[in-house]
């Protein structure tokens, strides 16, 4: 199986889906130079040509990062709680990561089917595009492309020397970027239609896509999205000065540069650039990063800042979230803007902080009477501040200027969980991909979830729309209606289930924001 792209030629192999059909796959296609030495930190540059075939049967490296795990991790609490054993397998890490992955039904040029682009979550600091098997999703008759892209200190590093540079930072957003600049130039090759593509992912792929929606540097490269729990409404550090955080993110990548032993001044950023990728790596590793910056070029302001001021690029959105996203996801602190709550006393300072006037209902909604209930509080206001607020804040923004939007809530609890867990963060993507992964698709209800789940994700790809022949009809978002897509152990339209936590919660998310703009 060989694919001539701009760069070269490849040779993949063929996959089999669960119903039998072949599956062309190309691997670990390099979308980008090498970002190392003097690129390290620079905007992605074009990749080179390559003589004769390249193989192209097996994933690429991803970028290098800090894999934690054991008891209490993110995957380890999922599966004590639901009895799953999750696969861990060590995927090759390189400074080398700017590689992408094809899965086809069909090579066939004249072909032009819709073409989905996945982001990969892992809180901008892990993860890669080797953990998500595509051929399941590419037999539904689309162009699967997932992407790794650079991540922590390596992706996300603001710095003066390197603005003089030409780089404010976000190369892991450039670097989807030229990605997606790669899907217009090659995916033609593939059976692809460049004219019809769909930018989706979970989590930080979630924000990743929300960024670009909202980038100018997207403009024509994207028509529709689809964002998994992740907006960015935490994405508030500028480039250059202070806003709701304390330093910009220049002093940030200052502050970066001391922590893995270079001090600041001229020449830091240079001597930054001779140490390995596991130095960088290890000596980061307590350290905090920024993140998504507001840099005025690939990000010019906060995605929800964006979206209702009707400054995004015209793309058919899908957003959603799971109904307890913090129950695995939690670590400690109940919301982004706050610090960590490992007692009552704690918790209630900082619900009066953050919440000022709006106190006193916010403990009515999530109540510390002890640490159990503090606990089990925190874990349900660090979901809906990461993910179910700022999803209903968008649609809502997008319904009052009558621009289609498709708003979902997965409620489906994992067998075996007894209440632990419910709806846990990343549970969907099992389903939307129609494979075991951080939960298995045991039963034949849960098949039946994922086969419809996939059905309306590839025919938003397809069309713009999700409905199709057999499916609970899904409506567009409406403010007046306030009503979501639920899917879980019946499908079909329901109103927003936390419309006044989210109105709450939105509130102080609001008036951080304010202090960015």
């Amino acid at each position: 199986m060989e694919v001539t792209i701009d760069t070269g030629a490849l040779r993949g192999k063929v996959l089999q889906s669960r119903s039998g059909r072949n599956i062309a796959f190309f691997g670990g296609i390099p979308y980008a130079a090498p970002p190392i030495g003097e690129l390290r930190w620079q905007a992605p540059q074009p990749p080179a040509a390559w003589e004769g075939v390249r193989d192209a049967s097996e994933y690429g490296p991803s970028c290098p990062q800090l894999v934690v795990r054991g008891e209490g991790t993110f995957r380890d609490t999922i599966a004590r709680a639901i009895d799953y054993a999750i696969e861990e397998r060590d995927w090759a890490q390189d400074e080398d990561c700017l590689c992408l992955n094809v899965f086809t039904p069909d090579v066939d040029s004249a072909t032009r089917r819709p073409v989905m682009v996945w982001v990969h979550g892992g809180a901008h600091r892990n993860g890669t595009s080797s953990a998500y098997p595509g051929e399941e999703l590419a037999a539904k008759g689309v162009v699967l492309v997932t992407i790794n892209y650079r991540l922590g200190p390596l992706g996300f590093l603001a710095h003066p020397e390197l603005t003089a540079e030409g780089c404010r930072g976000n190369q892991g957003l450039l670097d989807t970027v030229a990605a997606l600049q790669w899907v217009q130039r090659n995916i033609r090759r593939f059976g692809g239609d460049p004219g019809n593509v769909t930018v989706f992912g979970e989590s930080a792929g979630g924000h990743s896509t929300c960024a670009m929606v909202t980038s100018p540097l997207c403009e024509g490269l994207i028509h529709r999205a689809i964002a998994q729990s992740g907006v960015g409404a935490q994405a508030t550090m500028l480039l250059d000065r202070p806003g709701a955080n304390p330093i910009s993110a220049e002093q940030a990548g200052v502050k970066l540069g001391e922590a893995m032993g270079c001090p600041a001044g001229p020449g830091q950023l240079a001597a930054m650039r001779q140490l390995t990728a596991g130095e960088i790596i290890e000596r980061t590793a307590a350290v905090p990063l920024p993140g998504v910056i507001i840099d005025g070029y690939c990000q010019v302001e906060n995605p929800v800042t964006a979206f209702r001021k009707d400054n995004q690029n015209p793309v058919d959105l899908m957003i959603g979230s799971n109904a307890f996203e913090g129950s695995a996801l939690y670590w400690g602190a109940p919301m982004a803007q706050m610090r960590i709550c490992r007692d009552t006393e704690t918790y209630l300072a900082e619900i009066n902080r953050v919440f000022a006037e709006d106190a006193e209902e916010a403990l009515l909604l999530y109540p510390a009477s002890d640490e159990a209930e503090m606990v089990h509080s925190s874990k349900r206001m660090c979901g809906d501040s990461l993910f179910g607020a700022p999803t209903r804040a968008v649609v809502q923004a997008l319904s009052e200027q009558d621009r289609p939007a498709w708003a979902y809530y997965f409620t489906h609890t994992p067998d075996g969980d007894d209440g632990k867990l419910g709806a846990f963060h990343a549970m969907e993507i099992s389903y939307v991909f129609g494979v075991d992964f951080l939960s298995p698709l045991k039963s034949d209800a849960d098949k039946a979830l994922s086969e419809r789940m996939m059905n309306y994700w590839v025919n938003f790809a397809t069309t713009g729309n999700p409905n199709g022949a057999g499916l609970p009809r899904w409506d567009r978002y409406d403010s007046n209606a306030d009503t979501m897509m639920n899917f879980g152990s019946k499908i079909g339209m329901a109103r927003v289930a936390l419309p006044r936590e989210y109105d709450l919660i939105m509130r102080a998310i609001d008036r951080q924001l304010a202090a960015v703009e």
